[in-house]
């Protein structure tokens, strides 16, 4: 089996790491999986069966819970191979009860067992977490990487504002897990920069030479005698990185910000992939959300493996890497790619499903799982209706179920008027019937000064005629989601320390 780089597979990690990824072929691994930690302790350890709130049970719909998938998981590692590992998770359950903890480290037992496989004898794998569960984590990969392979805990600082609280003090930092797959495993030096003031603030034994030109005297080491170190000198060399990095946030004002609820600065991202791997190496991401760690990973000259479960994250990715390298060529592996593959998500998620056929028309999805007032409209295309940029929006309604009827048509065309928008498209998994294409041709036309011609006021596309390659007749003015920044050429870049 061939390894492929540069590449996103759409679809469990654990899948795909089984399927897809060769032992020992992996340089860096980066991985931030998802974890609500938000939440009280009152509910995060809440035993299964236990009573709750609907409030509590909707705050956790999208999260990790203790279901047949994490029972599956826990399982798998008790009757594996690894009881080092099993004793641990074993442990842990007895000691904490069934509930979205323990459901979360079982499923991340397993994976972190297949992401150590997939680990080259030097590689390393950076483990990013806060502190609900970094603890118990640390544990886990003690049991997985051995304890000696433990090389930092590394404290991602980002808070600049903070606020005074009567129970805790403000929180405004995340953990990163470092541990090596062996011994072979180094660190390249990261430098940062150092003021004058800062150095001065550090050391106290500063002298001045006859012409003024400041000095301090350092030990040799091993019986060496002591030199003189010029402070230009050192201070030009820059200060060495220690565990604590101080590295903003994204601000809302940030240009790389993508709207992604969880996206990381690219300059965490790069300092990780300076710090731990070299030009050509390959870093794979196995929960790549927005895609921060390939996208640093691609404009440091490595390769890189990009895997998410949701079609939302690799379309953005998709979209991201493409605004920031053009011309670059991204596969995506396990999307639909006929008819059939098509059907078989619908039956399988029928939000996936959603997101994968909005994504295919370039549509800002809406709705999701929960209930809100856009809660009967799937997709929005945006467009431009005149010269000061102003914009009005093309409805999209997503329809996967096999059999479609004149209803649906009437349903969007209520749309239309409540949103008092001037298009609406109907994209089906079947084809429509006959009383369908009556009724949305019988809604007329929408009259466009600025694009100085009419669009069908409702449309209806088949999935079928989009994989043909068939668009909808509409104004295609303005991208529907935030453009990453592009890319200088390689010659260009400024540092992303």
């Amino acid at each position: 089996m061939e390894l492929k780089t540069n590449v996103l597979y759409y679809g469990d990690n654990l899948d795909i790491l089984r399927g897809h990824i060769l032992d020992e072929s992996i340089d860096l691994i980066y991985l931030d999986p998802p974890f609500n930690s938000n939440r009280s302790y009152s509910v995060l350890f809440r035993e299964s069966g236990g009573a709750s709130s609907e409030a509590q049970i909707e705050a956790f719909e999208d999260t990790w819970q203790w279901e047949p998938t994490a029972q599956g998981a826990y399982e798998e590692v008790m009757t594996g191979p690894h009881q080092r590992v099993a004793r641990t998770l074993q442990a842990m359950v007895d000691g904490l009860g069934h509930n979205d903890v323990t459901a979360y480290l079982s499923m991340m037992a397993v994976r972190l067992v297949e992401l150590h496989r997939v680990l080259k004898p030097a590689g390393a794998l950076y483990l990013h977490c806060d502190p609900t569960a970094s603890h118990y984590l640390k544990t886990l990969m003690d049991s997985i990487f051995g304890t000696l392979n433990f090389r930092n805990e590394v404290v991602w600082h980002y808070g600049q504002r903070t606020a005074f609280h009567k129970g805790h003090f403000s929180r405004k930092h995340d953990t990163l897990l470092l541990y090596a797959k062996s011994a072979k495993h180094r660190i390249s030096p990261i430098s940062l920069p150092w003021t004058r003031e800062d150095f001065l603030a550090h050391r106290h034994d500063v002298l001045s030479d006859a012409d003024g030109r400041e000095y301090i005297w350092t030990d040799g080491g091993r019986g060496k005698p002591r030199y003189k170190r010029y402070v230009d000198e050192v201070l030009g060399k820059g200060k060495p990185a220690d565990s604590v990095w101080e590295i903003p946030i994204i601000d809302s004002a940030a240009k790389e910000r993508l709207g992604y609820p969880t996206q990381k600065p690219l300059a965490l991202l790069a300092r990780i992939v300076n710090a731990s791997s070299h030009p050509g190496d390959i870093v794979l991401d196995p929960f790549c959300g927005c895609g921060t760690a390939v996208h640093a990973a691609h404009k440091l000259g490595r390769r890189w493996i990009g895997i998410d479960i949701t079609h939302l994250a690799i379309s953005l990715i998709r979209r991201r890497m493409q605004d920031a390298f053009p011309g670059i060529a991204i596969e995506v592996i396990g999307e639909p790619v006929d008819l059939a593959g098509a059907r078989e998500l619908a039956q399988r998620d029928k939000y996936q499903f959603q997101w994968w056929a909005l994504d295919r028309l370039r549509a800002q999805p809406v709705s999701g799982k929960k209930k809100g007032a856009d809660k009967d409209i799937d997709g929005v295309i945006p467009f431009f209706t005149g010269p000061k940029e102003d914009y009005k929006r093309v409805i999209v309604s997503v329809k996967g179920g096999e059999r479609v009827n004149v209803a649906m048509v009437r349903d969007l065309k209520g749309l239309l008027e409540r949103e008092k928008e001037p298009i609406g498209l109907l994209l089906t998994l079947a084809p429509p019937t006959k009383d369908m294409v009556t009724e949305a041709a019988a809604a007329g036309f929408y009259e466009s000064e600025f694009w100085e011609r009419k669009f069908p006021r409702l449309q209806i596309l088949t999935i079928e005629e989009m994989l043909g390659g068939k668009r909808p007749d509409i104004p295609w003015g303005k991208a529907p989601f935030a453009k990453a920044p592009t890319e200088k050429e390689k010659g260009e870049q400024g540092e992303m320390l």
